[in-house]
């Protein structure tokens, strides 16, 4: 049991490697530039993580879908599942997205960003906020993938 959860955990775990990843990349990049560029990044990701966390609320609801189909051998209801599951991310990204380009600035204010770090963080969230709808649909068809039991595909499509 324990070598077959390893062997499908595997991707998954790796995904989440490579995308934590990220974050760790751009402080150390950005750490060259001087402390407040690495308050902007930190308090900026931090918000970043809470559209995140509605990403992938949707992703794994999706996956739950797809697995409960998958499972009952329902090709349709695969099918449907995936299509309003992804419809659901694109809805949600484009949410996400629109939020961070009109409201960057009060956003990272709330968040406690004084104002030499909130201008720096402005440019910052809106570069890794307003693509949330690929992420969001990324996320989504991993899920998906993941659920129907392909969980390689789900790395490759990460990747």
């Amino acid at each position: 049991m324990t070598r077959d959860l390893l062997l499908v955990a595997w991707p998954a775990i790796t995904e989440n490697l490579l995308q934590s990843a990220v974050g760790f990349a751009d402080s150390f990049f950005v750490s060259r530039l001087g402390l407040e560029a690495v308050a902007a990044v930190g308090v900026s990701n931090a918000l970043l993580q809470v559209f995140l966390a509605v990403v992938l609320a949707v992703a794994t609801a999706s996956g739950t879908f797809s697995a409960r189909a998958t499972g009952a051998r329902d090709a349709r209801a695969f099918q449907q599942a995936t299509v309003q599951a992804l419809w659901l991310a694109v809805a949600v990204g484009l949410t996400c997205g629109l939020l961070a380009l009109i409201l960057a600035g009060p956003l990272l204010t709330v968040m406690g960003a004084a104002p030499e770090v909130r201008a720096a963080g402005e440019l910052y969230f809106r570069i890794v906020a307003v693509p949330s709808v690929v992420i969001a649909v990324m996320s989504t068809a991993g899920a998906v993938l993941r659920g129907s039991g392909d969980t390689r595909a789900a790395l490759t499509a990460g990747l």
